[in-house]
Formats: C-alpha cells, sequence, structure tokens
C-alpha cells in the first residue's frame, strides 16, 4: 500500500533492515506506521486523540556499532604488518572501510527507541531509531495530538497516570491469586525411558584425540609435510565427531557430561586453532614474502622455515593437551555407562 492521498504527509526518518523498511506517515486525524518485509506490508494507524504517550528510550547502540567498527578497523591494520602484497592491499581496504562505517555511524547521533502507547497497544517505532530524528518527528505531531485531545492540565496527568498505575495494580493481583490446582491423576504416568548416551561418538572422539596427541607429540622434533596434514584431518575430524557428541547427549541425562565434554573440546580447538596460526602462519608468510623478492635460480630448493623453540613447547602443551582431554573423555564414558 502506497500512501497516495494528499493529506498524508511523510515524516522524518526511514528504517532499513534485511529487505525491509518501515516509514512513518501523518495525516489530519492519525499516524500512520507502514513496515514492509518482502511481500508482505503491516500497516497500524493510531488516531491522535487515542495516543496516550510517547516514551523515547536511550539505547547503547551507538557505542556498541563504534566500538566494533574500530575492533574491525584494528584487525585489518594488523592484516598491513605482514610484508605480503595482496595481504597488505586487503588489511589496509578493510581497516579504512571500517573506520568510515564507524565515524558515520557516531556522527549520526545518540540512538533510541520510541514507543507509541494507546490504551490497548504499544507500537514500536523503527523509523525513528535516532534521538534528532525522533526529536524532529515529535515536534511536528506535538500540535495535531494537542489539537485532537486538548491541552491537558498537570492534574489529568496525574490522574491519567494514576489510573493507569491502578489498572495494572489489578492485574498483577489477579495473576498472583492462588487457582485451584487439577486433580492429580491416581497414578503417575511411566517415565520415558532414558536415552542411551552417544557412546560410539564418544568412543571416536576419544580415538581421534589420542591420535592428535601423538601427531602433535612428533611435531615436536621433527617438522614433516605429512605430521601437517595428518594434524589438519585430525582437527577437523574433532571438530565433527565433537558436535555429534553435542548435539546427540542433549536429550540424556548421562550423557549431558558427554556434551559439555564435548563444548569444551571445541573452544580447545578454537583456542588452539588461533595459537598456531599466529606462530606458524605469521612467519610462513614472511618466508613467502621474501622468497618472492629474491632472484630466481634454477633448481633452486624451497627454504625450511625454522619456528625454534617456540613452537616445540606449543606442540608438547597440544600433545599433553589432547591426551588429558581424552583421558577425561575415558572417565565420563565409563561414568555414563554405569
Amino acid at each position: 500500500m502506497s500512501p497516495t492521498s494528499r493529506h498524508l504527509r511523510r515524516l522524518p526518518g526511514r528504517w532499513y533492515g534485511v529487505a525491509t523498511k518501515a516509514q512513518a506517515w501523518r495525516e489530519d486525524d492519525h499516524l500512520l506506521y507502514i513496515e514492509r518485509a518482502w511481500f508482505i506490508e503491516r500497516a497500524c494507524r493510531l488516531a491522535f486523540r487515542d495516543i496516550e504517550a510517547v516514551v523515547l528510550q536511550a539505547t547503547p547502540r551507538r557505542a556498541r556499532g563504534t566500538i566494533a567498527g574500530l575492533v574491525v578497523a584494528s584487525l585489518g591494520a594488523a592484516m598491513v604488518l605482514p610484508p605480503v602484497g595482496l595481504l597488505r592491499w586487503s588489511g589496509a581496504v578493510v581497516a579504512v572501510v571500517a573506520l568510515t562505517v564507524a565515524a558515520i555511524h557516531w556522527l549520526r547521533g545518540p540512538t533510541c527507541e520510541v514507543t507509541v502507547r494507546t490504551r490497548v497497544t504499544e507500537t514500536a517505532i523503527r523509523c525513528w531509531r535516532r534521538r534528532r530524528t525522533a526529536a524532529r518527528a515529535l515536534a511536528m505531531l506535538d500540535a495535531d495530538i494537542v489539537a485532537a485531545q486538548g491541552a491537558m492540565s498537570p492534574a489529568e496527568v496525574i490522574e491519567r497516570a494514576a489510573e493507569r498505575a491502578r489498572a495494572e495494580v489489578a492485574a498483577l493481583e489477579a495473576l498472583s491469586r492462588p487457582t485451584t490446582p487439577p486433580p492429580l491423576p491416581s497414578s503417575p504416568p511411566p517415565p520415558l525411558p532414558a536415552s542411551p548416551p552417544p557412546r560410539a561418538a564418544a568412543m571416536a572422539l576419544i580415538g581421534t584425540l589420542l591420535l592428535d596427541s601423538a601427531v602433535a607429540a612428533g611435531l615436536v622434533g621433527v617438522r614433516r609435510a605429512a605430521l601437517w596434514a595428518g594434524l589438519a584431518v585430525t582437527a577437523v575430524a574433532m571438530c565433527v565427531l565433537a558436535a555429534v557428541v553435542l548435539v546427540r547427549s542433549g536429550g540424556s541425562t548421562r550423557g549431558r557430561p558427554l556434551g559439555r565434554w564435548a563444548a569444551e573440546l571445541l573452544v580447545y580447538w578454537t583456542v588452539r586453532g588461533l595459537v598456531l596460526y599466529v606462530l606458524l602462519m605469521v612467519p610462513f608468510l614472511v618466508s613467502q614474502a621474501a622468497l618472492a623478492e629474491a632472484p630466481y635460480v634454477p633448481g633452486r630448493q624451497l627454504p625450511e622455515i625454522r619456528f625454534g623453540l617456540a613452537a616445540s613447547v606449543v606442540f608438547a602443551i597440544t600433545s599433553a593437551g589432547s591426551a588429558l582431554m581424552a583421558a577425561r573423555g575415558v572417565f565420563l564414558l565409563r561414568r555414563a555407562g554405569a
């Protein structure tokens, strides 16, 4: 529905979401609020004589959005540090775009939520999400509301607020009154059979953890391509099996500890992946950049990347952590089967 009447005047402010749009219009005797989402349109007409209050509440969206933009910009700036041409350009573009969006979001002013209350409804006006826009729109509506309802004296305002408070108290008292419980059945229903814990998936996950521990222990002293591939394969298998255990243990009382263990494994893998990326990928990118800048020599071999003592310590900790998580899984599995 497109407002085509000559009496309709568009109010300041528009809101755009994912395939959605919101806009407010003013007519002689009511406020028209329209929301469109895909092929669905919802229109709400609020008569000026029925509006009891317009509530404007401040929100922290401005600060949160600016902080998120600065975090993304800092990540983009960190990508500029490695001497790799494509990575540097990508980081610079991300940092500039994030800083621009954060600056525009901050300069548009404080954010808010506006709710129009009548006696029976509360309507959130999404197109007035900035305080400046809401103030301009409400200033245009103020004269129309006063003309429809008349100027209220302070005593009338207090009386209307007291009447609304009394109605809310009466509703709360009606909800708090004791009610007669329904009669209990003569015999309780039989309990549902307990679903077994995911033993097969948990055993496969324990085996994958032990294999991962062995591969990480091998990488302490030897840097072989086969061991690198094995570490990647075990990491992917660990994540898949942990997700299976986490999903299948939700409906079992005995399997809930296994579900928490699987969630801890996912967190462990995430932290470990970040540490290994920072420790190993940054030297790899630096070595590739140095190799690209060096003159080409026929028969030249790729230089070996020496990660030093820090990588050996990280792989040793990884091996011990995977072994400890496997031992905890064996304990929880035996406990669930008891």
